[in-house]
């Protein structure tokens, strides 16, 4: 049995922005290039070609809602903390999910962060075993100006910017341990 990756995103964007998109309803999903390309490298126990069918969005009222849906199952370990001062999101299901159907809607709702957010390089998306030691990186989503990508390419973390790595890895520690005390 695979035990679920850790989803974590670091986006750069203002209180308003932010705000804004969370007022918003889902975005649905777009079948292209992109999406086929990540789709067509991830390695799959019944691998089958992806198609519109495959691609949705949260059925929800706003993507406000997502959240606070994510955050009432307490077993995934889901945080969102916005910084005005760094006018920073730091996002993160620590239980995410191992299945790339599964995770679809999400980095569906991650991709269409990127037409409000400021544009920094230092954003990104990392969907990753943190938990459980594997290397095998599940998605590794890039932003450049208010755009947002699937990395096809990537697929260990051991290819990731050490920064970004630890940067994820140092966030979800300290969340986990917030969330999920020892006793």
């Amino acid at each position: 049995m695979s035990e679920p990756n850790s989803l974590f995103a670091r986006i750069h964007l203002s209180k308003e922005r932010f705000e804004t998109f969370l007022a918003a309803p889902p975005k649905p999903p777009v079948l292209d290039a992109n999406w086929t390309n990540w789709w067509n490298t991830r390695k799959m126990y019944s691998p089958h070609p992806l198609s519109e069918n495959d691609l949705y969005a949260y059925n929800a009222a706003s993507n406000k809602a997502i959240l606070d849906g994510w955050l009432e199952n307490k077993n995934t370990g889901t945080f969102y903390d916005y910084d005005e001062t760094g006018q920073t999101l730091n996002l993160g299901l620590i239980f995410f999910s191992e299945n790339y159907g599964e995770m679809i809607p999400m980095l569906s709702f991650i991709l269409s962060l990127a037409e409000y957010k400021e544009n920094n390089p230092d954003d990104f998306c990392i969907v990753f075993p943190f938990f459980w030691g594997d290397e095998d990186l599940s998605v590794y989503i890039t932003f450049e100006g208010n755009t947002a990508r699937l990395d096809a390419e990537l697929e260990s973390v051991a290819q990731l910017d050490p920064a970004k790595l630890k940067y994820a890895e140092d966030y979800l520690q300290r969340k986990a341990a917030e969330i999920f005390p020892q006793d």
